[in-house]
Order: structure tokens, then sequence, then C-alpha cells
């Protein structure tokens, strides 16, 4: 198997590192997770700490792909690993604060979806939690067909809502990037905040770059009715950070 898919943020005095262990077409995944006090290479106390398994496809919910880790932490401290892909959908889970680790084993499972997305990424806004996930076909260059999809919930641990008020538990979705002619497959976002921007991270298969999935940075604004988007409007998204 390979590592993919890391996650890192920064607390309580070191850098949190989580990631997936998998193969390609093999379901028997897991997240794993280590520490390190620094990311200057150069700093002699840079070492990277093995602090196990979090969680592996034994104990994270029947039939879940366990890839693809994202770390929400909420506004009350509470810590949430989001996981998984389209064999099962997506679920999350608490972990604890101090360790890094599952709060409780085997731990409380929350199912997001029932059969869509990967590469899933919530942020918060002024009134909702927002849900991104990827889906279609990712990983064939221009064969790709990979885009984001979305939905809204007034709590982190859902439901979440597609713009129709339709359930992402029913992996009913709203489509927030979808791919074109030039990049036919976008998809498996990230978030970056400086300042007052947010800016939304993600890869695209590019047809000037024969197909290569090149690295994509735009900026985040919000529409009339709340929702994020890349179209530019006279508002930009305030992401909420705790």
């Amino acid at each position: 198997g390979v590592f993919w898919a890391p996650d890192i943020h920064y607390r309580n005095g070191k850098y949190h590192l989580y990631y997936a262990v998998s193969a390609w077409g093999n379901f028997n995944s897991s997240i794993g997770y280590a520490t390190n006090t620094t990311l200057d290479f150069a700093d002699p106390n840079y070492k990277w700490i093995d602090e196990g398994q979090i969680l592996s496809y034994k104990n994270a919910g029947a039939g879940v792909n366990v890839i693809d880790p994202n770390i929400f932490i909420d506004k009350d401290g509470k810590d949430w690993l989001v996981y998984g892909s389209f064999k099962a959908g997506l679920r999350m889970t608490q972990l604890n604060p101090q360790t890094g680790k599952l709060l409780k084993n085997p731990p409380d499972i929350i199912t997001l979806t029932t059969g869509l997305g990967e590469g899933s990424y919530i942020i918060k806004g002024p009134e909702y939690y927002y849900l991104f996930v990827s889906r279609g076909r990712c990983c064939a260059g221009l064969k790709s067909t990979y885009q984001i999809a979305m939905g809204r919930s007034l709590k982190v641990t859902g439901p979440y809502v597609n713009k129709n008020g339709e359930s992402m538990l029913d992996n009913k979705y709203s489509l927030f990037l979808a791919g074109d002619y030039e990049e036919p497959g976008r998809g498996h976002n990230g978030f970056f905040t400086e300042h007052d921007t947010t800016f939304i991270l993600y890869h695209a298969y590019t047809r000037s770059a024969n197909g290569a999935p090149l690295l994509n940075i735009k900026t985040l604004y919000v529409d009339k009715d709340g929702w994020p988007t890349i179209n530019v409007t006279k508002k930009l998204f305030k992401r909420e950070l705790f």
C-alpha cells in the first residue's frame, strides 16, 4: 500500500498529520497519525513521531473505504474526523483533543452520506457548516469526470442538505464546481484563509498540460442565498476560524 491524502493542522504546540494508508482498488484501508513540533527541516527538533493507527476498515463502519481524512475543530473545542469514499459513503467520528486519537473505541460513527463522495472537507460560515465532497471519476487524466459537490447544515454532524433542501444522506447534493473542456476533472479540495479572504485549492486534470493534475487556487465568495461560490460576487465568503 501507499500513503495519500494527508490533512495537517497545528494545535497545542504540535503539527498533527492524518493520512490514508491504502492500495488502489483495495478497500482494507486505514487512517494513520503522526506529530511533529516543527516543519523546519533544519531544526534539530524536526522529527515525525508515529502515533499509530486511528481507524481501519475493521472499526470505521461497515463497508466504508477508510481514506481521505479531514479534521474539523469546532468552536466548542470538539475534534471531528471526517473520512470515507464512494464505497458506502462518508462518515465522521469524534477525536480526543488531548491525544489526537479516538474519543471512544469502538467509536461512535455518524453517517454523512451513504454512497456519495470522497475527499471531504468541512468549513464553517457565519450560520452554516458546509460539507464539500468530490464525486465522479478521479485519476484518469483527460478521461476524469471529477467534480466538487456540497451541502450545508446548522450542525457539524448534519444532516447536510442541498439547495433544494434534499439530504446528502440520500446522496443528494448541489454542484459546486464541474469540469469543462480544458479541465475535465476538478476535485479533492481544501481551504486556506488569510486575513479576510478564503481560498479553495483543488487539483484539475488539465488539457494544456497533457492531462496532468495541476493545483488551482481560487477566491471563495458567497451568493445571495448564502452558498459558497467561485463566481465573483460583492461579498467574500466569511469563514469562521476557531
